[in-house]
């Protein structure tokens, strides 16, 4: 991921997502991405609000954080 400039990342033989790595980090587009880029890093998370200005708010792991 350091080296390159985009990644495409497949399932079952169909394009999952391309982009570039910092994007597939902080935006995968399904779960199954952020689980294959994060090593299966996954949290649970409420959504509390709406989006607004491109934030919302969520509760994650009991903490209520605003997410961008």
């Amino acid at each position: 991921m350091a080296l390159a400039d985009r990644i495409a990342v497949m399932d079952h033989g169909r394009l999952a997502q391309l982009a570039i790595p910092r994007e597939l980090f902080h935006q995968p587009a399904n779960e199954m991405v952020a689980s294959f880029i994060a090593h299966g890093t996954l949290l649970s998370a409420d959504v509390l609000t709406g989006e607004q200005s491109g934030y919302c708010k969520v509760r994650v792991l009991g903490s209520e954080l605003v997410v961008r």
